[in-house]
């Protein structure tokens, strides 16, 4: 058997839930016609169809805030296991970025070291290749020029 999509379900039953309401108002002008008789059967359609119209709308809503609760259940599991292994992996590029300090220099090795940490964290190559020059610039700036601090030139001295 195929499976429905919670947002078709969703959109089956609005759609026919306005059309429900599109055929009572037609249904209710018979009865206002004076043939209260006639009325009733195509009045009694409609209320029926808005009934199961607004019944398979709700069915696909639970459905898919039960999808969308699963999925941020899975997602919740898979950032708490990933949690210390992002903790592990961040703590061993702060050593090798320790150990390359010195020899690659300020400059390249916290160029290396900004875009592997933003990297490490999920950011886009687009964002990693404009966030590790700006922060390394910013910092450079901060320690060197403002707070005259010196720092190794490694490769590029």
């Amino acid at each position: 058997m195929d499976r429905v999509s919670p947002r078709t379900d969703l959109i089956s039953g609005g759609s026919l839930f306005v059309v429900a309401l599109a055929y009572g108002f037609g249904a209710g002008g018979l009865a206002s016609s004076g043939d209260a008789d006639v009325a009733l059967v195509p009045i009694g359609l409609a209320a029926a169809l808005a009934l199961f119209s607004a019944g398979i709308a709700l069915s696909g809503w639970r459905k898919l805030r039960r999808e969308r609760a699963a999925e941020e259940s899975r997602s919740a599991d898979a950032t708490r296991r990933a949690g210390p292994i992002r903790a592990w992996t961040v703590i061993g590029l702060t050593i090798v970025y320790a150990t390359i300090f010195q020899i690659l220099g300020y400059v390249l090795a916290t160029l290396f070291y900004t875009g592997a940490i933003a990297e490490r964290f999920g950011a886009r190559r687009r964002t990693i290749l404009l966030l590790a020059p700006c922060v390394t610039l910013l910092t450079y700036l901060l320690f060197r020029v403002i707070l005259g601090a010196r720092l190794p030139e490694g490769l590029l001295g």
